[in-house]
Formats: C-alpha cells, structure tokens, sequence
C-alpha cells in the first residue's frame, strides 16, 4: 500500500483484520487442544484409583496367602482384608474390619471423588486365599466412565473399564 501523497512510503505489517483472524484461529486451536487434554487427565485419574485399588486388594491376598502376622503373640495366621471409605483404603489385618488390630493399620489415600461397593465396604481374604464374600466396587469417573473391580468368592481379582 502506497502513502497518499508519497508514492515511495510503503507500509509494512498486518492489518487489523488479519491480526484478528490468527487470534481467532490460534484460540480455537488452544480450547481444543485444552478440552482434550483435560479429558485425557480425568480418565488416568480413575485408571490410577482402580489401579491402586486393585493392587491393594493383591497386597491383602497376598498377605493371608503368606499367612503374614505382624503383632508379637501370633498363636495363627490371621486374614487379611481391605476396608473401602470415602476417601482412603484401610489395609488390615483381622477376620473383619470390627474385630482388627487397629494398630496394625495401613491407610492408603483415595483421590476418587466417589466409590460404590455392590455389598460391603469390606473385602476379605482368608488365608486359603479365599475372599469371605464377592463384591463389586465401582469408581465413578468425572467423564461418565465407570471403572469396575470384582472380587470374586476365589480371590479373583479382575478389573475393566464401563462407558
């Protein structure tokens, strides 16, 4: 573009439209690329609690199986369990979370915002392996998504993923 009285000035730059549509097209890039990620980040959230969940359920298996005491006057090996609250995962040692030792506790903080047990909050395991009852724990994820552990009468231990 030539100066209206000075045909030699050019001007350079953008003008203000076109500085205007590449802001435009650079904020619709960024909330997309934004609301992807976020997405992203919650559903590792719940695969992270139900990972954790169903390795602490092992560890309480794994526990009774190797007939584990940890007080001082163990006269037989006690069961091992897991008790599921709002906010944390109880690791005990005891044929129920009533009658446990407390003092042998292992709490294990819980970052899902809310957890569903089928039965009962509390999963057992004997020390044969066995669990004293099946339940189903579901983890409900902020992106509609349920991740779902079921423990079996077994021990078995399986974990997937509901839409």
């Amino acid at each position: 573009m030539t100066h209206p009285t000075n045909p030699h000035f050019y001007t350079h730059g953008f003008s203000l439209v076109e500085t205007l549509v590449t802001l435009s097209l650079l904020t619709a890039c960024i909330s997309i690329g934004l609301a992807e990620s976020l997405d992203t980040l919650a559903r590792a959230s719940a695969r992270t609690d139900r990972e954790l969940l169903v390795s602490t359920l092992h560890e309480a298996r794994l526990r009774s199986l190797n007939r584990v005491c940890s007080s001082q006057n163990c006269a037989m090996p006690f069961p091992h369990g897991v008790y599921v609250e709002h906010n944390q995962l109880t690791l005990f040692e005891g044929l129920t979370y009533a009658s446990r030792t407390q003092s042998l506790d292992v709490r294990i903080p819980f970052s899902s915002e809310e957890i569903v047990c089928s039965s009962t909050n509390e999963i057992g395991f004997l020390p044969s392996g066995n669990a004293t009852s099946s339940t189903t724990l579901s983890i409900l994820g902020k992106d509609n998504r349920t991740e779902v552990v079921l423990v079996g009468l077994h021990g078995e231990i399986l974990a997937r993923t509901q839409t």
